[in-house]
């Protein structure tokens, strides 16, 4: 296995400045590129740059940080198997890249994972979406979670519709996950209730039924309440005895202990792939309890973008977090991208983890960006 860690130029695009290359026999290589004071010429440095790109393309296994930069920046003709994404290690800082000559990371399925969609995420940015009848370009990246996030035009955050696909699709599929965090938390903490509650509608409305029941009207519990009641209170770790959403959904109560012990004896938890978050010097218990979440949601996204756009390619317009849009010529495409892509959301850890949980998805159409109508729910592939 190689490991490349690269400093990439905080002001550029994918301008790399220097890599480390670790070899197993032990030769550690020190690579200046494009960074101040190195005496090199261009054509030296794109010497270095083919070099570092043979490497990554001909070994057998390779350990990267921010394998999307790596991409656009190499020139990398992606080897699928075979690469590495430690979205940990994101920004390597000069000080610490001599540090990380010692470590030899024992790269885990998650990682493979983030490679795999980083190779769509790479696509994405360099095919851009045109925005009000000029092209711009999204500039994909993570969050400590491993969510995605985007600089440059936000094409997640963007609440205008005059926005299109530029391969020239004019219909938008939606496919929008219900309650994502709490579907992997009711798998990881094996609650029943909160499992079924997907079957009757989802937590929120089942926690508010669950609540309502024998109340007065004036104290009726709204779902929108019911939601924000039941969030605050798994993220903010609330399990005291009068807490009402866990006298319902008592495994999540449970299991939140369990990962308070956790923290206080290891101070790590994990996502649904092994992922391991750890309380450091600005990273508190609640934080890190959030990233396990937010992270197995981030391991199934990765899995159902790199799926779809295996099967569909610029068809894929982009993700919001919880929902994967894609585009479509017209109404006859609708169906097979619908056929196609429900089973790929709703079961997205299938073959990779025993038991996988269903995740129920909505489906809504439209021709404009976010402005979409609400076609059908499927429970399951």
């Amino acid at each position: 296995m190689v490991c490349i860690y690269t400093i990439f130029d905080s002001n550029s695009d994918s301008r790399p400045l220097y890599s480390l290359i670790i070899n197993d026999d032990g030769e550690d290589e020190y690579i200046p590129l494009y960074i101040k004071g190195s005496g090199k010429s261009i054509y030296d440095i794109e010497n270095d740059v083919g070099y570092i790109k043979k490497i990554v393309e001909s070994s057998d296994k390779v350990f990267l940080n921010d394998y999307k930069q790596h991409l656009i920046a190499f020139g990398i003709d992606h080897r699928k198997g075979r690469i590495y994404d430690n979205d940990n290690i994101i920004s390597v800082s000069p000080s610490k890249i001599s540090r990380l000559a010692s470590v030899r990371p024992k790269p885990k399925l998650w990682q493979r994972i983030c490679a795999e969609a980083a190779v769509v995420y790479r696509n994405l940015q360099n095919r851009g979406v045109i925005y009000k009848g000029r092209k711009v370009k999204p500039i994909w990246g993570k969050t400590f979670s491993g969510r995605s996030k985007c600089t440059g035009f936000n094409v997640q955050g963007v609440g205008d519709d005059d926005i299109y696909n530029p391969n020239g699709d004019n219909l938008f599929i939606n496919f929008d996950w219900i309650a994502a965090d709490l579907r992997v938390a009711a798998f990881l903490s094996g609650d029943d209730n909160l499992s079924q509650s997907f079957t009757h509608s989802d937590p929120y409305s089942y926690l508010a039924e669950h609540i309502n029941d024998g109340v007065s009207s004036e104290d009726i519990l709204s779902r929108d309440d019911s939601k924000v009641y039941l969030l605050q209170s798994m993220y903010s770790l609330d399990v005291a005895d009068d807490n009402v959403a866990f006298n319902l959904y008592s495994s999540l109560k449970s299991w939140i202990l369990e990962c308070i012990n956790n923290l206080a004896d290891h101070g790590c938890l994990h996502t649904i792939l092994g992922r391991r978050f750890a309380v450091t010097t600005g990273r508190s218990k609640k934080s890190v309890f959030n990233a396990i979440v937010q992270g197995s949601v981030a391991h199934a996204m990765q899995l159902c973008l790199a799926r779809a756009y295996a099967r569909f390619g610029d068809s894929v317009f982009t993700e919001n977090h919880d929902s994967l849009v894609m585009t479509c010529r017209g109404k006859s495409d609708v169906h097979r991208i619908v056929d196609s892509i429900v089973p790929v959301m709703t079961r997205p850890f299938k073959g990779i983890i025993n038991d996988d949980p269903t995740f129920p998805v909505i489906v809504n159409i439209g021709k404009k960006y976010k402005r979409w109508k609400r076609y059908k729910r499927f429970d399951d592939g």
